[in-house]
């Protein structure tokens, strides 16, 4: 459950990217590449620092201050009104910065779950779960969101980043629940050794 909720909030915003960047914030669409582009070469950097993090620190810790950041960012990113095109690449680039912190973590709790030796198919399992949570919250973003025309702005779109905070709020709980299944905290202290 808490590998395929992951998936979610991405299926849900994504969708409507584009349509949101023209329509809401009068984006023009030769300025769509750049965006793209700078928020691509910020993942690619971001990446690597979130991978070194994830070894050093708790997995846990980590991801819940990826999620947390990603709800801050979400909302401001839902709620735009039209800004200048650097701001939004600032905006997408920390915003992306939440989520890569918040997936890599989770990954590699996910990997620590199953025995060395069913670990391929648990993958594929849990792979098949995100792919299928991903489909569900891209219908249930649909009728969310909404469009008079083509060209009119996307309704509801505020309503749609409030879901996707209440969903990723929850996504802490449920990994807190596999990082207790994986880390047990109450273990059982070693006896000492009494001299007679």
């Amino acid at each position: 459950m808490a590998i395929a909720i992951l998936s979610v909030g991405g299926f849900m915003l994504q969708p409507f990217g584009t349509a949101y960047l023209v329509n809401n914030i009068k984006v023009r669409h030769e300025e769509l590449p750049i965006i793209f582009f700078f928020t691509g070469l910020a993942v690619l950097f971001i990446m690597p620092v979130v991978g070194k993090l994830s070894d050093r620190m708790s997995k846990l810790k980590l991801f819940t201050i990826g999620s947390l950041i990603s709800i801050v960012m979400i909302l401001i990113y839902t709620n735009l009104p039209p800004i200048p095109v650097w701001q939004i690449i600032v905006i997408n680039m920390i915003l992306f910065m939440g989520i890569m912190s918040r997936m890599v973590p989770a990954t590699t709790l996910n990997t620590a779950v199953p025995e060395t030796k069913d670990r391929g198919a648990y993958m594929a399992i849990t792979s098949s779960l995100q792919q299928i949570a991903g489909g569900i919250a891209a219908v249930c973003a649909g009728y969310i969101v909404h469009q008079q025309t083509k060209t009119s702005p996307l309704l509801n779109y505020d309503v749609l980043g409030y879901v996707i905070s209440i969903i990723t709020l929850l996504s802490i709980l449920l990994i807190l629940r596999v990082d207790i299944l994986i880390n047990p905290k109450t273990e059982m202290p070693t006896p000492t050794p009494v001299k007679v």
